[in-house]
């Protein structure tokens, strides 16, 4: 596009839409005045003819005002008429329509309505008597008659008499009927569009013009809009059959309605001949506008900018003697003088341009060599670097590789130690001094490995390889599990161990419930082993609001400071130096449990006050992974018996086997290259009475396993010549399906994984926990499922289960006959033995009943009320111990 042409694009608009808006603007502002105009002279029209109307009936009343004060009128209407007097009314009634040529009709009426004279003009006019009511003053009216097209006016003027005391009498009336010319007296014009409507005020049509337009009834909707225009002096457009007529109107005498209007088609006439005009002066103006601004750029702009491109085209082709001039002084001038400016300047700048060049490829050589210099230089520092970033990562490796060889090395020791003391503990006779011992070496074993457990976990935490399995757990039990293994601890220091669900509590979450039990433990060890007297609580909260599972733990214990809580999660801190010294620990656990509490979605907080005690807030999320969880709140205890189809905590119609003591028979292949660990099997496998074979590395297993039949094998993992995994797989790649149970220290998900895809049915971890170990014996040899190791106990155990059963009848009988007599005391020493003996057994909900009643009767008031509510809880109490009972007899 040109320059011109965008010039021109660029102004026109600038002049043609402020010429569009003021013209648009002047031709709707003529418009509405030209409405104006017309509306105003439809108002002067119609009352210029309501005033023509007002003047002729005025004039036609003078005269009948005169007519009435005659003689004649006064002595016709006495009593004593004579021919005579009869004669002069008839007489001055035939003047009277000889003047006034419109007089259709003049009647004399007695002041009780008898006719005395009449004279008719036309006589298809009925009399007036009949239309106008005899009143005491001067009125008029318009008639309607069949014998005319267009309406009468009529006029009825009283005869008065006043007596010597001035007082009036009324002996009749004149009664003037007379035809106006309507067209005449109202200046109709049909050619002009003129309309013209009498009606009454209900709508009746009186008059039209022109004729026969309206019929004799004005529409009901087109009348109530006449009315309003004529009420608020108004003026409005409304169709009349085809036409569009504009309407103004004014009351008369108060009962008629005079309304005048103009068909919209002589408005529009008028309206066509402005916007015509407006139009070609419109039209004109922008032609004119472009013209001139078309020529004006092109003297004032185009012209110029062309003599200085030409001058550029010489200059591009190397004529620097080029000098533009010009005759006028503007922008212009000063243009082609810096042109020709620059056109000099420019000669010189490319003799410096030569020079400058000249010099830059000498630099540009220069710095080439010293950025040769600098990348070789780069180069070996990011070699220097990688070997860097790769000895790192290989340290890692190794420290992770360190620790679980350090932890496999201390394992495999440890496994000797720890399944032997087992064994010697398990034959050795209750009561000797050597089996208190073996107990406290056994208790310091398991200390050994919950460290090693620690420090496994720290290096995974550390190489961000710490990982949770997610699945559905059972609030409930995981909780029993826990209070099981804490109670102990804490009567053994004689604290005051409580555990409290804030109702309502999901019976289900999504977490891993072993590293969640772990965090409990450790929070609730710690707050055993901090407290030296006092009592531990655990409270269990529901947060709706969050979607989050709360568990809070408090202890009465030393207490810490808030510089001491800042650091507590820091790995290997403990409150202060004296901690390790006087409870010992190596200030893991804290660290582990936080770590883990944020892979379940969590964190943990801590409040704590020295000497009052600390509170630790664990806070995870119901659902850990992106899987949905299917809510369902438990609200009592009641509740979740019968939710679990079970008597609180005790499985009633399952059937439990007593594994340990039943026989197996079957042939077992072990690989394990430590002699202390095969002579450890040996005794645990001579407990159970069954065949087996040890051999000490992998390719002897392969042999063994290939050349002989077993029911069950036992792989080590790490062993010299052929490792546990190698054998595995080879075995099974040789067809043998016997199970395959991976023996190893190294616990790590990795490692399980690895030993799972090699062919491996299970993993038996070292150190071996005797109880687990035999489990497994038994369910490769005897068919029992695994998933019902957690209910294996004891022989005495379950003994002693069954005599506290026993007892719980008495228990309840006693309950009750104190409940009767009311005796508070004796009902709460009752429910206490509870609270402190059922959770041992494995009856945790029968614990907590015991301890919510017991909490109940605690400062309250000795009233009816207090025993009614004591009573509900008691029946659900005793209820419990019953069905308890019950479950019991059908083992």
């Amino acid at each position: 596009m040109r320059l011109q042409q965008k010039i021109l694009l660029l102004i026109l608009p600038l002049i043609l839409i402020p010429i569009i808006v003021l013209g648009v603007f002047a031709y709707k502002y003529s418009l509405n005045a030209q409405d104006k105009l017309e509306e105003v002279k439809l108002k002067s029209d119609i009352k210029y003819r309501v005033n023509q109307v007002n003047l002729y009936i005025n004039d036609i009343k003078s005269a009948v005002e005169f007519l009435a004060s005659n003689k004649q009128f006064s002595d016709a209407l006495s009593s004593k008429t004579s021919t005579d007097v009869m004669n002069d009314v008839n007489a001055e009634f035939i003047k009277f329509s000889q003047v006034y040529s419109g007089v259709s009709q003049l009647t004399l009426i007695r002041h009780d309505g008898k006719l005395v004279t009449q004279s008719l003009v036309n006589e298809a006019v009925s009399p007036l008597i009949n239309k106008l009511p005899l009143l005491n003053k001067m009125q008029w009216h318009l008639i309607t008659s069949s014998g005319s097209a267009n309406p009468l006016i009529g006029i009825q003027q009283p005869i008065i008499k006043l007596d010597t005391r001035n007082n009036s009498t009324t002996l009749g009336f004149v009664n003037i009927v007379f035809k106006p010319a309507w067209e005449d007296k109202l200046k109709l014009v049909k050619e002009n569009g003129d309309k013209f409507m009498i009606s009454d005020l209900v709508g009746n049509l009186l008059f039209s013009y022109p004729e026969g337009e309206m019929g004799t009834t004005i529409p009901r909707d087109i009348f109530r809009k006449l009315r309003n225009v004529t009420q608020f002096n108004q003026s409005a457009t409304f169709k009349l059959g085809s036409n569009h007529i504009f309407f103004s109107g004014k009351k008369m005498s108060g009962q008629y309605l005079f309304l005048y209007g103009q068909d919209k088609k002589y408005v529009i006439e008028s309206k066509t001949e402005i916007t015509l005009i407006a139009s070609v002066i419109f039209l004109l103006t922008i032609i004119t506008s472009t013209i001139l601004v078309y020529y004006s750029t092109q003297h004032l702009v185009i012209s110029q900018i062309k003599k200085l491109a030409d001058a550029k085209k010489k200059v591009a082709q190397g004529k620097f003697d080029i000098k533009l001039t010009t005759d006028s002084e503007d922008e212009f001038s000063e243009l082609f003088s810096a042109f020709n400016v620059m056109v000099r300047q420019l000669v010189v700048y490319r003799e410096k341009e030569r020079d400058g060049r000249l010099r830059l490829e000498y630099k540009v050589k220069e710095r080439t060599e010293e950025l040769q210099a600098t990348n070789k230089a780069l180069e070996k520092s990011n070699i220097a670097l990688e070997k860097a970033k790769v000895t790192s990562e290989q340290a890692s490796e190794l420290k992770s590789a360190f620790v679980a060889n350090m932890s496999h090395e201390i394992r495999t020791p440890l496994t000797a130690i720890l399944g032997f003391t087992e064994q010697v503990i398990a034959d050795s006779p209750r009561g000797s001094h050597q089996l208190d011992l073996l107990g406290r070496v056994l208790i310091s074993g398991k200390h050994l490995l919950a460290l090693i457990n620690n420090v496994l976990d720290v290096s995974k935490i550390e190489a961000d390889k710490l990982e949770v399995e997610v699945t559905q757990v059972d609030l409930f039990e995981l909780f029993n599990d826990v209070v099981s293994l804490l109670s102990t601890q804490a009567s053994d220091k004689h604290l005051d161990f409580k555990f409290n669900y804030i109702y309502p509590i999901p019976r289900y979450i999504r977490t891993d419930s072993t590293r969640l039990k772990q965090i409990l433990l450790n929070l609730a060890s710690n707050a055993i082993k901090f407290t030296k007297a006092g009592a531990i609580g655990i409270d269990v909260k529901y947060l709706a609001a969050e979607s989050k599972l709360e568990v809070t733990v408090t202890d009465t214990g030393v207490g810490m400071n808030e510089e001491i809580t800042q650091s507590l999660f820091q790995p290997f801190m403990q409150a202060d130096v004296s901690i390790s010294r006087r409870f010992g620990g190596t200030g893991l656990g804290l660290v582990i449990s936080k770590n883990l509490a944020k892979l379940l979605g969590g964190d943990i907080s801590v409040t704590s006050e020295v000497g009052k005690g600390s509170e630790f807030v664990l806070k995870i999320n119901l659902a850990a992974d992106d899987n949905e969880l299917d809510l369902v709140l438990i609200n009592s205890l009641m509740d979740l018996a019968q939710d679990q189809g079970q008597v609180f905590g005790f499985i009633a119609d399952k059937e439990k086997e007593s594994i340990i003591g039943k026989n197996v028979t079957g042939r077992v292949l072990v690989a394990e290259d430590v002699e202390d660990n095969q002579y450890l099997f040996k005794l645990l496998l001579d407990s159970l009475s069954v065949e087996y074979e040890i051999v000490s590395n992998g390719e002897e297993a392969v042999e063994k396993a290939l050349s002989d039949e077993f029911d069950l094998i036992l792989m080590d993992m790490q062993m010299p010549i052929m490792g546990g995994v190698e054998a595995t797989s080879l075995l099974r790649q040789a067809g043998i399906d016997v199970p395959i149970y991976a023996l190893t220290a190294n616990v790590m998900k990795e490692d399980l994984q690895r030993h799972l895809e090699a062919g491996c049915t299970g993993t038996i971890a070292k150190p071996i926990v005797r109880k687990e170990f035999i489990a497994i014996i038994h369910s490769a040899l005897s068919g029992v499922k695994e998933v019902d190791y957690t209910n294996i106990l004891e022989e005495k155990l379950e003994l002693l289960k069954q005599d506290y059963v026993s007892q719980l009848p008495e228990q309840s009988q006693l309950i009750s006959t104190h409940l009767t007599m009311k005796d508070l005391l004796g009902l709460r020493a009752e429910l206490h033995k509870i609270k402190g003996t059922a959770g041992s057994y494995g009856f945790m909900v029968l614990t907590n009943l015991a301890e919510e009643v017991e909490n109940f009767c605690v400062d309250k008031k000795d009233t009816d009320l207090f025993w009614s509510d004591v009573n509900a809880h008691i029946f659900t109490l005793l209820q419990t111990m019953r069905n308890i009972i019950d479950a019991e007899s059908k083992q």
